[in-house]
């Protein structure tokens, strides 16, 4: 017999399992290891064990790597102390002096580091564990984590190594079904209820909730609990293991007597070895604290504050890039501004049903199911109050069959409109009335009463006319400074939606049935009628007014309003008459230039955008419940979706990437942005309001380009930058903006095919450089001034106030703009390759052989050479920072950096790919690096990963601001954008988005037995 050796490593665990011949046809296995084979070898330790049966002809024997005993599942919320406290006594419980621990348990916030791919470390850990161990209670029960974990488990691996520990809850096995009963059984998920062929025996530890018995291995209760654990692991009897553990303490209390004297001379050492000891363990704590963050923003959408509070605190302990990385995550997500306005009760009927922001964002007009009508003051963050109808109104219309003293059984109101100039405010109710008032005051100017549920009122957008659709098939025209009647349509069915063109030439009335009539408001006359479906929801036009959206129910669709053609029809079912009303399309946008549709429908957990042009579906933006409600804002870059897992978000389009995520209770079913889309609104099942602005905490400025952009600059003073990219007409196009944002003005000139290299000589001038032509641009004049041409290879000088050239072996140093001469340097012939230290150093590429490659850096002044710098591979990028302190060079992947004159290697490093461009910091402290599109940020002293930008498209040129702040991107995309990367800017960033800290709850749950403290310093506790 040939047994291969192999020595186990210190952290390897494996599984020694015995399988006898068929006997019944099934074959016999037995299990030899008791979990931990450290240091030994392997087959002799199993051979040792195993009391081989001789009447048996055959034996195979399998050796199973596992890197743990068990796998802990529990709830987070109800079980997070109990889980710890069993981890840590099966760890101790029966180990040898001479063992780290007696058994290696997993659990998720000891085990799991900062990684992009959360479920495949789970699933990885759950590989890799002999047993599986469910803290079964009716939190667990309801966690979708549990379940997905239990299910990957029982769908591997069987029922066989399940041990349950009932923690809450209840359990009840049916003898009948040979099952657990799930109308009595409320502590086990789904997956576990049918899978066991017979009874299980369970540990019930319920007892251990009510904190009233310490959870420590030396208490009776607890003790026994752990030792049923612990010999279903060892694989060992009881009272064995219990002897084992009695054992093992006396034999440590011996060594520790005698290790006493050893413990007092290494006291000296220990000491020194106690700052090391202590940076690592907050190196722990915030690695642990950053992967928390980001599984709470995976796992919970609603929890975004606390997601960042945890990120915060991480960086505070311990400045890392996983720390960076899940900070930037959950500070990107937090809005700007954010206001909340809470119900002045918790009544349902606090119910938001309909807002509408001012043409000028200033106020929003918030209609509920009471029927009240609520105003916000957003610019001052303020509530206005309420508008209510009064005793004598100034004027009122009474429709044919309608009477004032009639009142329907509801009254929610369900539509609420500003008129253009902001100075009317409208709302329908379900009572049949609609109210219009003057503002600012409240007066109400006008009362319409329809005797038929209005359903929605919609104003003209270039008169004081009003719309309103209602129950009884009528879509009619109000004149609100004469009281009177303008205009009534007539439909077969009932009215659910309506409203004006942009422009105020069509007016669009959506049935019941999903039909749209097409109406000229001026002639009044019916021009066409559009669509048709199972059901109507909503009416939307596109800001040019020339297409039209519907949510009909079984499919969402877009039409010609000119020609009536369908444009659209869009479903996420294979046909759309196979949705059920259940699944129905509910709410439906339209981009400004009609160019995408967006919609959310009932029972799903996606909102949807759809190309019109090429009918296919471009993003699906995920929640974790229905979504309920979608808007753009008005230039078609954002959407915002309302969701009834408890979130408002705003992603940003076409990218899809998620720009803001409010907390909405109860969940979120209306969502609108302010006209000029600063401001971004929603409100809540419970009643609840948000406003915020529309901007990412960690990109200060965006700005949208005509092309793609090849060069970008910042001014010497930090507050100008400059993005160079095409016009529309071809041409070169220089923007010059402010770091708030602002663009100051567009500059086009002629001359050059494109701008590659940006270089500010003060805030007010710029050189621009194509090739060997150089621009001289006057921002302030918008003048563009070519530059005489500079014979040779030459190169700007980071600075942008020298340039060297080199022709003939001879390099010289010219002064820009003036393109004045001021020394040469009759050195080497090798080509020049930069500039630093405005004109003082020069570096020089030189092979002394095929394999042999060098970089020379010369003095200008002493016309000396003061470095060479050994390359490991022929060069293919290089940067020196602006001093000339630090060079650094790049093979393909491979970075290094130089001290120079020294020519000392600082670091090495390997990128993630062949790296396009090196850009370094102008405070030297770090540089950065593009691969592939991606840009990374390195420490100039030892070359650690600091941070990575988010991605936000194929990132091409970057430049840092004067003083390292601020990273300005520019894309292919037609984009430039300003971010901000460091952790100190990211921390304050968001903790002025946030308005609470951790409640004391949370914080005991992430920091057990710490005293309580404000992670943002200047913000109260959650309640």
């Amino acid at each position: 017999m040939r047994v291969a050796k192999r020595q186990a490593t210190r952290n390897e665990y494996y599984t020694v399992v015995v399988l006898g011949p068929r006997r019944a046809g099934h074959w016999q296995e037995m299990l030899v290891s008791d979990g931990a084979v450290q240091g030994l070898d392997l087959a002799s330790e199993m051979l040792s064990r195993f009391d081989r049966d001789r009447r048996c002809a055959t034996w195979c024997i399998f050796i199973k790597l596992m890197a743990y005993n068990a796998f802990i599942s529990y709830s987070h919320t109800a079980d997070g102390t109990l889980a710890a406290a069993l981890q840590s006594a099966l760890h101790s419980f029966a180990k040898p002096w001479y063992k780290l621990r007696a058994l290696h348990i997993f659990r998720d916030q000891t085990n799991l580091a900062v990684n992009p791919a959360l479920w495949s470390s789970i699933r990885d850990a759950l590989d890799q564990s002999l047993f599986f161990i469910l803290l079964a209670s009716s939190e667990a029960a309801a966690s979708p984590w549990v379940a997905k974990e239990a299910e990957y488990w029982i769908s591997r691996n069987g029922p066989s190594h399940v041990l349950i520990v009932l923690t809450g809850g209840t359990l009840k096995w049916d003898h009948s079904s040979a099952s657990f009963a799930s109308e009595h059984t409320t502590a086990l998920p789904a997956s576990l209820l049918r899978c066991f062929p017979e009874e299980p025996l369970f540990l019930d530890l319920r007892w251990a909730r009510d904190g009233a018995a310490p959870l420590r291995l030396r208490e009776p209760r607890f003790h026994e609990a752990v030792l049923q654990l612990a010999a279903t692991l060892h694989n060992r009897p009881k009272d064995e293991l219990d002897g084992a553990d009695i054992r093992n303490q006396r034999h440590t209390r011996f060594l520790a007597a005698g290790g006493l004297i050893a413990i007092l001379l290494a006291s000296i050492f220990a000491f020194r070895q106690t700052r090391v000891s202590h940076e690592k363990s907050l190196q722990n704590l915030a690695a642990r604290l950053a992967a928390n963050s980001a599984k709470v923003l995976s796992d919970s959408p609603d929890r975004v504050r606390e997601a960042a509070l945890l990120a915060i605190e991480s960086n505070r302990i311990n400045p890392s890039f996983e720390g960076n990385s899940s900070l930037r995550a959950a500070v990107s997500l937090l809005p700007a501004g954010a206001q909340v306005y809470a119900p002045e009760s918790s009544d349902a009927a606090e119910r938001v049903r309909d807002m509408a922001f001012s043409r000028d964002g200033a106020t929003l007009a918030i209609a509920r199911d009471d029927g009240s009508t609520q105003l916000i003051d957003v610019v001052n963050k303020k509530p206005i109050g309420y508008l209510a109808g009064d005793e004598q109104p100034a004027a009122s219309i009474e429709l044919p069959g309608a009477s004032q003293d009639a009142s329907l059984d509801n009254n929610s109101a369900v539509s609420v409109a500003f008129n253009s100039s902001g100075s009317l405010l409208a709302a329908g109710a379900r009572d049949g009335v609609a109210h219009i008032w003057a503002l600012p005051g409240g007066r109400e100017l006008l009362r319409i009463f329809h005797g038929a549920p209005v359903s929605q009122i919609s104003f003209h957008p270039k008169a004081n006319e009003l719309a309103t659709a209602s129950d009884d098939g009528h879509v009619r025209i109000f004149d609100i400074a004469r009281a009177a009647i303008i205009a009534d349509f007539r439909c077969p069915d009932k009215m659910v939606s309506t409203s004006f063109s942009p422009s105020g030439d069509l007016l669009a009335a959506l049935s019941s049935e999903g039909v749209v009539s097409l109406f000229d408001p001026v002639h009044r006359r019916l021009l066409r009628t559009l669509g048709g479906g199972e059901a109507g929801f909503n009416v939307a036009f596109s800001e040019n007014g020339k297409r039209v959206a519907i949510a009909s129910g079984d499919f969402a669709s877009v039409w010609d309003v000119t020609t009536g053609r369908q444009l659209l029809k869009a479903s996420h079912a294979a046909s759309s008459k196979t949705l059920t009303p259940q699944q129905w399309i509910v709410n439906a946008a339209i981009s400004s230039d009609g160019e995408f549709l967006a919609y959310a429908a009932r029972g799903d957990k996606l909102a949807r955008v759809w190309s019109v042009e090429t009918g296919r579906q471009i993003l699906e933006l995920k929640h974790d419940s229905a979504v309920a409600a979608v808007s753009f804002n008005s230039n078609g870059t954002k959407l915002g979706t309302g969701s009834y897992d408890g979130t408002a978000r705003v992603w940003e389009l076409p990218s899809g990437i998620e720009l803001e995520r409010a907390s909405q209770a109860g969940g979120a079913e209306v969502v609108v942005f302010s006209l000029t889309g600063s401001r971004f609104a929603a409100g809540g099942v419970d009643g609840s309001v948000s406003v915020s602005e529309t901007r990412r905490a960690d990109r200060p400025a965006s700005f949208d380009l005509p092309a793609d952009v090849r060069s970008v600059a910042f001014s010497p003073d930090g507050w100008r930058l400059a993005i160079g990219t095409i016009s529309v007409h071809s041409e070169p196009l220089l923007r010059i903006a402010e770091i708030g944002g602002n663009t100051l003005r567009d500059i086009e000139f002629h001359g050059a095919p494109v701008i590659d290299k940006l270089f500010f000589l003060d805030p007010n001038d710029v050189i621009a450089q194509w090739s060997n032509k150089l621009f001289l641009i006057s921002i302030d004049q918008s003048k563009v001034t070519p530059l005489a041409d500079v014979p040779g290879e030459m190169r700007i000088d980071p600075s942008g106030r020298v340039l060297a050239s080199q022709q003939n072996g001879v390099s010289r140093i010219y002064i820009l703009p003036s393109l004045q001469q001021t020394t040469s340097l009759d050195g080497p012939s090798s080509g020049l390759l930069r500039t630093a230290g405005e004109g003082r150093l020069l570096a020089f590429e030189t092979n002394k052989s095929t394999n042999e490659f060098f970089i020379d850096i010369w003095s200008v002044a002493s016309k000396a050479r003061v470095s060479r710098i050994p390359l490991p591979a022929e060069l293919t990028r290089l940067a020196f920072n602006p001093s000339g302190t630090i060079l650094f060079t790049a093979q393909s992947e491979n970075l290094q950096a130089w001290d120079i004159p020294s020519g000392k290697q600082r670091f090495s490093l390997t990128a993630s790919g062949d790296i396009d461009l090196i850009i370094p910091d102008p405070s030297s402290a770090s540089f950065a690096t593009i691969t592939h599109g991606h840009l990374t940020v390195w420490d100039a002293g030892t070359g650690a990963r600091l941070a990575q930008l988010p991605d936000a498209g194929y990132l091409r040129v970057a430049a840092f601001s004067p003083d390292g702040r601020y990273l300005l991107a520019g894309y292919d995309e037609h984009s430039a954008a300003l971010w901000l990367w460091r952790s100190g800017d990211l921390r304050y960033q968001a903790c002025a988005r946030l308005t609470q800290n951790l409640s004391h709850d949370e914080w005991e749950r992430w920091f057990p037995k710490q005293p309580y403290r404000q992670i943002c310093p200047d913000l109260p506790a959650a309640n």
